[in-house]
């Protein structure tokens, strides 16, 4: 975990928002958003990042590749944050 503060320190591509409501949960709609993110910023050889508040979506993230590199208390009585990284799987050139 070390090098990490809420983001890397390094070039990287920050999913942000990945979400579906409930009545689509489990239909494979929120991996998909995952898997497109993780296919454009493999093809620009970059890790991602991303963060989640909530501890139950870690299985998901880590199921897709991801690490756990820090957890972050935000302030005034705010949520524990969660930040992940994944490397790119592309191959160099």
């Amino acid at each position: 975990m070390a090098g990490y503060t809420a983001a890397p320190e390094r070039p990287h591509w920050h999913l942000l928002a990945i979400a579906t409501t409930a009545r689509a949960r489990g239909r494979g709609h929120g991996r998909a958003l995952l898997d497109y993110g993780i296919a454009c910023s493999d093809t620009y050889r970059l890790p991602t990042h991303l963060e989640t508040t909530n501890p139950a979506n870690l299985g998901f993230y880590r199921a897709a590749g991801y690490e756990l590199v820090a957890e972050v208390e935000l302030p005034d009585t705010g949520p524990r944050s969660y930040v992940l990284c994944r490397e790119t799987t592309a191959r160099q050139r």
